[in-house]
């Protein structure tokens, strides 16, 4: 099967433009992944793993070729999610129009994910509903080098550190730590916020 990346700047911009309009993730776009493109993708989940290495269990959301695990101790529980199968472990679910699948992992890592989201600020919601700690990366929009045009890798949102750490926050995250993968990405370990009860006194 034909690569994303087989395809022109300008086809690869308006297959991305259509999936935008039909409301639907670009499916085509991970169905023929293999290890030459994931391969510089290797420091990021190095690195994601070393922010999670506090961590017994992990549920890596848009897995791809399963990078993350690799890194990770063996000793860490490991829930592949994707939206294609990419072994007989893998959790099957699209994220732009499925609910998150439930796992038992106490932690949430979403690596080169965001991007690819309709509606990124409804599914941080709902990861801080499942997840106390989770670990996120994003090409970020002032970036010392950031890719251009955006659209023609498939990335359907556009937003700066400062933005995106706000959609962090009205999700209910606090970042905890954060830093540069390289010239165009950057990577957030999260924590969720506690609920703030208030001091209301009942009368009987």
């Amino acid at each position: 099967m034909q690569s994303f990346y087989d395809h022109t700047e300008e086809q690869r911009e308006a297959l991305t433009l259509r999936s935008i309009a039909e409301k639907r993730s670009l499916t085509e776009r991970w169905v023929s992944l293999g290890l030459e493109e994931s391969s510089g993708w290797d420091t990021r989940a190095a690195l994601a793993a070393k922010l999670l290495e506090d961590q017994f269990s992990v549920a890596d959301l848009g897995c791809g070729i399963m990078l993350l695990e690799k890194h990770l101790d063996r000793s860490v529980g490991y829930y592949p999610i994707d939206i294609v199968a990419r072994d007989e472990r893998t959790i099957v679910c699209d994220f732009n129009k499925e609910v998150l699948p439930e796992t038992d992992a106490g932690s949430v890592a979403c690596l080169g994910l965001l991007e690819y989201l309709l509606y990124p600020g409804l599914f941080l919601r709902s990861l801080a509903a499942q997840y106390p700690v989770a670990v996120i990366s994003y090409c970020i929009t002032d970036a010392p080098r950031p890719l251009k045009p955006r659209r023609a890798h498939g990335w359907v949102n556009d937003f700066s550190c400062e933005q995106l750490e706000q959609q962090f926050t009205v999700a209910g995250w606090e970042v905890c730590q954060t830093e540069m993968v390289d010239e165009v990405q950057r990577i957030w370990r999260l924590k969720r916020r506690p609920v703030q009860l208030g001091m209301h006194r009942l009368e009987c």
